[in-house]
């Protein structure tokens, strides 16, 4: 085997070959990896969103209606109409 010009340019063109093949199939896998792990993470923060806005959604549903007096005060209205009517007060 002789060190020629030719035997180096094949030679060498065949291992970058070989090594291209190895990383682009490494870097597959690792692109796999990647991409699994995103679509998990994705699936994680969504979830955990979802949840949380479950959780404010009952919360301020409960302090709405806590703080919702609008009943009471029709009720109220409606109290002090019958209360003026039959003190004679009013309209």
């Amino acid at each position: 085997m002789e060190l020629t010009k030719e035997y180096f340019e094949t030679h060498l063109e065949k291992q970058l070959k070989l090594t291209k093949e190895y990383f682009d199939k490494k870097f597959d896998k690792i692109d796999r990896g990647f991409d699994s792990q995103n679509k998990e993470l994705k699936e994680y923060v969504r979830d955990s969103f979802g949840a949380q806005q479950t959780y404010m959604e009952e919360r301020f549903t409960k302090v709405k209606d806590m703080l919702d007096v609008r009943d009471q005060v029709s009720v109220l209205s409606y109290d002090m109409r019958r209360v003026k009517q039959k003190l004679g007060i009013g309209k």
